[in-house]
């Protein structure tokens, strides 16, 4: 139902698996979501989906693929570490600015919960996640700048690709 109101009309299996702590949308040729064993309520839950569906509607494993062979191939180049964080953290802010759209500062609020409940489970002990793959957490830097750029009311600007 949450693929048909983002305006997407392929259906994405949604697999829970004990051995992650982040929720992730993976699989380049069959897309599916993956939420960890966390126990979200159903409010936290739609906006985890939202994130995620945001991240296949805007075909950000694509971009998450050729970030991976860049990171491959320049593997002798100190900044593209660098380059590669920048880009995944400034995906993950207009991944935010997408599910915020339409929401209230109440659900401001929950999104921002989920994230930090995320964020407690991250350092449970778990499979890794996969190269092509995007993450509902991101670093202690990155986690307080979405904070204030979710509960924040200024109108944002953001460029897509997709």
């Amino acid at each position: 139902q949450l693929c048909r109101e983002m305006g997407i009309r392929r259906k994405i299996s949604v697999y829970y698996m004990p051995v992650i702590t982040t929720p992730m949308l993976t699989g380049i040729f069959s897309p599916c979501i993956l939420l960890p064993a966390n126990n979200f309520s159903s409010a936290e839950l739609r906006l985890v989906l939202k994130h995620e569906i945001s991240h296949f509607r805007h075909k950000d494993l694509y971009m998450k693929l050729f970030l991976v062979v860049c990171h491959a191939v320049h593997w002798f180049n100190p900044l593209v570490p660098f380059l590669f964080r920048m880009a995944e953290q400034e995906c993950e802010h207009a991944c935010d600015e997408r599910v915020m759209e339409g929401e209230n500062s109440e659900s401001a609020g929950i999104y921002c919960r989920s994230i930090l409940k995320t964020a407690e489970n991250r350092f449970m002990p778990s499979l890794s996640s996969p190269s092509v793959s995007t993450n509902f957490y991101s670093g202690k830097r990155s986690l307080k700048n979405r904070m204030k750029s979710i509960l924040s009311t200024k109108k944002k600007y953001s460029f897509h690709l997709g």
